[in-house]
């Protein structure tokens, strides 16, 4: 999709869940910058929105990891953009994971953030292949070509994937 339709469904996403706390993941600074502006746009009522990305100087992205992870004394809800760097040694906590297309070890790593700590009920993990104005997807400036064929081969076999599933999904995936 381009980001004026991904736009429109994720602010569908965002306004029929007013009370979920989402995760956005995209593959580009540049990408991940538009989306922010767009959610912050939105004006979302009772929202605490956070941006994470390798421009954000370690110190800072610590403390915003520190405040994203804390319960909210008013009860708001978390939208946080970010780039790939959340896949590894952030613990953060949230109901729904929208990410970018990327190979199967990313998503998954992404959709572990998704419920995290099992206290949540039933999360979801919405997946995009998003491209620029050119047409030229955003994951073929991050990740290899072969990485991504192989994930939509695997993942063409799905509609939904339960997470019972992810380790058949990535035992495919890998061999």
């Amino acid at each position: 999709q381009d980001l004026d339709d991904f736009f429109e469904e994720l602010g569908s996403i965002l306004q029929g869940n007013p009370q979920k706390d989402v995760l956005i993941v995209l593959n580009t600074i540049r990408c991940s910058r538009d989306v922010y502006k767009f959610v912050r746009d939105l004006n979302l009522p009772n929202t605490v929105l956070y941006y994470l990305s390798t421009q954000i100087i370690p110190k800072h992205r610590k403390k915003r990891i520190e405040r994203i992870r804390e319960k909210d004394c008013f009860c708001r809800r978390k939208v946080i953009v970010s780039t790939q760097l959340i896949e590894a040694g952030v613990d953060i906590d949230v109901d729904i994971v929208v990410r970018d297309f990327a190979p199967v070890d990313s998503i998954n790593q992404v959709a572990g953030r998704c419920n995290r700590n099992g206290g949540k009920g039933l999360g979801n993990v919405y997946l995009y292949s998003l491209k620029n104005k050119k047409g030229v997807p955003y994951h073929s400036f991050i990740y290899d070509s072969f990485l991504i064929s192989t994930t939509k081969d695997v993942l063409q076999k799905y509609d939904v994937i339960e997470e019972k599933e992810f380790g058949l999904l990535i035992k495919e995936y890998f061999e």
